[in-house]
């Protein structure tokens, strides 16, 4: 558990119709490590926002998901048995880690017209085109943003999608090495139900 001790929303500009919650970068290496950054709006002219919950997927699971402690909000990261084992580089998965949620303290909310940034460090990324992280959105008026809808290739963006990683060749070389003594390392300490 990360616990945060100072509050810390970030002002943005008004016009956040049309905002959504997002991951940055937008694209990312296959077999490397990242930090990713959930950037999260609030689309409420009343309510704050006091809840955060990202999904990992299951199918494509990551051995190591590292939290950066955040000012004012508290995070657990929720580690979940796989349906089945699986196989990501050189090592086996029984378990993984499915959900980071972010809790605000009192005063650390995210009020209307503002953003915060939630960051993580993921890897190795699997051999795929792309994943995404589903998103909980809930506010302190009980209201709840579910931002899990998939993009459909050449339709329309969907009212609610869900953040996206494009996932590309990764660039190899000593990094793929180093990625994979970090994966082994994660899995060691799964298996002794430590933190990563």
């Amino acid at each position: 558990m990360v616990t945060g001790t100072a509050a810390g929303a970030l002002l943005v500009s008004t016009g956040t119709a049309s905002a959504h919650v997002t991951v940055n970068p937008g694209e990312a290496g296959q077999g490397e490590y990242a930090k990713l950054t959930f950037r999260v709006p609030n689309e409420s002219g009343t309510a704050s926002t006091v809840r955060i919950r990202v999904n990992f997927p299951a199918a494509t699971p990551l051995p190591s998901v590292r939290v950066k402690p955040h000012p004012g909000w508290t995070a657990k990261v929720t580690e979940s048995r796989l349906p089945r084992p699986v196989d990501v580089g050189d090592v086996r998965l029984d378990r993984a880690v499915t959900s980071v949620t972010w809790t605000a303290a009192e005063g650390s909310t995210i009020g209307p017209g503002e953003f915060d940034e939630f960051d993580v460090s993921v890897g190795p990324l699997p051999a795929k085109s792309s994943m995404s992280f589903p998103v909980v959105q809930t506010y302190d008026d009980k209201t709840v943003a579910r931002w899990d809808q998939a993009q459909a290739a050449g339709a329309a963006e969907p009212e609610h999608p869900a953040p996206t990683l494009t996932l590309v060749a990764g660039s190899g070389g000593h990094h793929g090495t180093e990625a994979a003594a970090y994966a082994a390392l994660a899995v060691r300490r799964l298996g002794r139900g430590g933190a990563r």
